[in-house]
């Protein structure tokens, strides 16, 4: 006696209780696969008439022999958690399908059927094209990397690059000009609901972003092109030996006045200028005939008293 919780072929009488097509102008007619395959036809029925595929969720997509006896309902969760939690994260895939299947299961199973099956031979190419296109010159081309000779580093000591925060590698600094200039785009983000008053107020503040590298690297450009950093660092030595104790020159050294007060370098000064003069008048120490000094003399006299 047939069970009637089952269903059967109309044309071979198999069992399609899990998997069966069902006619839709023929409603009492259903059908194994393989006689639909065929495309039996019988009374009323025709191989062109619409058809409905009905399944328990039970019947298996690779056929009785395939290991583990997955049904289709659970190769339907492993496709929808493979596409949701992406290939390798088996642990989660697993959760997804349901308990009954372990990490290693699913991922053996997808493995061997999906990637190493027919479905994959037929899916997935033998060599996978390469995709990326070389767009570099050859050797000695017009825009061969050989050509382009990197500029030298700055004729700078180790001292001075450390003060002026200068990278010879990179030929770059640590703090640039307008430091906080990618503040203007840190926090854009691109979102799809974004109206189109955003869109190009975000474009403004990247054409603002844009605008301040160009004035950052023409700056550089021109500090090196004209050779201002050395020179700046050459005129600040300068100014600070200036202001050493010490610091008068040659003339301070050789009279050794040291680093002295301002009264101290007048008093030089009266001394340095009277000494220069004294000689010129030396021949109007003596007296003329009447007994009188002259002019000159007198001002040799006060500067020899001074000094």
């Amino acid at each position: 006696m047939a069970d009637l919780g089952k269903k059967y072929c109309v044309n071979c009488l198999a069992d399609v209780t899990n998997l069966r097509l069902r006619c839709t102008d023929c409603p009492d007619i259903e059908l194994c696969p393989e006689c639909f395959s065929a495309g039996a036809e019988i009374g009323n029925h025709r191989r062109w008439h619409g058809y409905q595929q009905v399944d328990g969720g039970r019947f298996s997509l690779w056929g009785p022999e395939a290991e583990g006896g997955w049904t289709s309902r659970e190769e339907q969760s492993l496709l929808d958690a493979i596409e949701q939690y992406g290939f390798g994260n088996w642990e989660d895939m697993a959760a997804h399908v349901g308990a009954s299947r372990t990490p290693q299961e699913v991922m053996e199973h997808y493995v061997t059927m999906y990637i190493h099956g027919n479905l994959g031979k037929a899916c997935i190419p033998e060599s996978i094209p390469n995709r990326v296109t070389d767009h570099t010159c050859p050797s000695g081309g017009p825009l061969s990397p050989s050509l382009t000779t990197p500029l030298p580093p700055l004729d700078i000591n180790l001292a001075d690059q450390q003060q002026l925060g200068y990278m010879p590698l990179r030929d770059d600094y640590e703090i640039e000009y307008d430091q906080d200039a990618e503040k203007l785009i840190s926090g854009l983000s691109v979102n799809y609901d974004d109206e189109d008053v955003e869109i190009e107020m975000k474009r403004a503040h990247v054409d603002m972003y844009v605008r301040k590298l160009r004035e950052r690297q023409r700056r550089k450009n021109i500090a090196r092109d004209y050779n201002l950093v050395p020179a700046f660092l050459g005129r600040d030595k300068k100014d600070k030996e200036k202001e050493k104790p010490g610091a008068l020159g040659v003339i301070g050294t050789a009279v050794g006045v040291g680093g002295g007060s301002s009264w101290q370098w007048h008093n030089w000064i009266r001394f340095h200028n009277g000494s220069r003069i004294r000689p010129c008048f030396q021949y109007t120490q003596k007296k003329d005939p009447k007994g009188r000094e002259g002019a000159a003399g007198q001002t040799a006299g006060s500067l020899s008293v001074h000094g």
